[in-house]
């Protein structure tokens, strides 16, 4: 699965605003991700405001960048530079409308014969089996 938009986007500001070069600006906004509990391939800008404001200074800061808050407050004020996804995600809600789960949940119950005459039976009802 690619990696969302804003992703992609904060890797090369990243990369644009500080000396790491493509790989270690992936790999130090994956990091931050994952101790953010986040996803990479469905990382939304306004979760990647957060990883900026309180995860990325300290990553940043731990690989020798100086003035990692304000980098990261620099690149957070341009967050809304972020182009909109080309396709959205699968939220539960459209997995649930694309199953048909949907037009199941609203199908009628199959027709239950009835049962009121089990158990009863008269040799009238019954025909002979052997004689």
């Amino acid at each position: 699965m690619a990696t969302s938009t804003a992703f992609e986007w904060l890797c090369g500001e990243l990369e644009s605003s500080t000396e790491l070069d493509r790989l270690a600006s992936r790999g130090t906004v994956r990091i931050a991700l994952k101790q953010a509990g986040l996803d990479p391939n469905a990382a939304t800008a306004d979760q990647l405001s957060v990883v900026l404001q309180r995860v990325l200074p300290g990553e940043l800061g731990n690989r020798g960048i100086d003035a990692a808050d304000g980098i990261c407050s620099a690149i957070a004020s341009r967050i809304s530079q972020i182009p909109a996804e080309t396709s959205a995600h699968d939220s539960p809600e459209s997995v649930f409308h694309d199953s048909g789960a949907e037009r199941l949940s609203t199908r009628q119950p199959p027709s239950i014969p009835d049962t009121s005459v089990i158990g009863r039976f008269s040799p009238q009802a019954c025909p002979p089996l052997l004689r």
